[in-house]
């Protein structure tokens, strides 16, 4: 191992991490565009015929909660969300840039970008337990100390 470089593994995993946040940029724009296509259709009808269609009970916790909160929407607030979505998108797309062209800013913001995530994660974990939960949660954890564990590495590497 060259002295302040991460070894050639700990590259291939953020080349790993870079393609999950490029991943994650690609949902969230397409979801905006979802929204921006659905801009003057009645959300809550097209969500109704959405969940009949999965032949899930409308009334049920889960699809009644998105039902109500579809319901308020007004043609604004789709704008603002698809605009938002692109923000979000914009911000992971540089992120994984960063991230595949081994600069250490990037490596700081995803730190930052995850280590956000945590507070709330435990906070659902704690509101209601699921396995699905303390697995995301425990994938946050990881990318986090390995994240911090590749800047350790590269410690002399210096900000641009």
């Amino acid at each position: 191992m060259t002295p302040g470089k991460a070894p050639r593994s700990a590259r291939a995993w953020l080349k790993r991490i870079a393609i999950f946040e490029a991943f994650k940029g690609s949902v969230v724009i397409l979801v905006g565009l979802g929204l921006l296509h659905y801009l003057d259709r009645d959300l809550e009808e097209l969500g109704q015929s959405f969940f009949s269609h999965l032949h899930l009970n409308p009334a049920s916790h889960y699809p009644h909660v998105f039902l109500a909160a579809v319901a308020d929407l007004n043609r604004t607030d789709i704008v603002w969300l698809a605009v938002g979505a692109l923000a979000y998108s914009l911000f992971r797309f540089i992120e994984a840039y960063g991230l595949w062209r081994d600069r250490a800013w990037a490596e700081w913001l995803a730190i930052v970008s995850c280590g956000l995530y945590l507070p709330v994660e435990f906070l659902e974990l704690f509101k209601a337990f699921s396995w699905t939960k303390v697995a995301v949660t425990a994938v946050n954890i990881a990318m986090v100390i390995y994240l911090i564990r590749v800047r350790i590495w590269e410690k002399s590497k210096p900000l641009p």
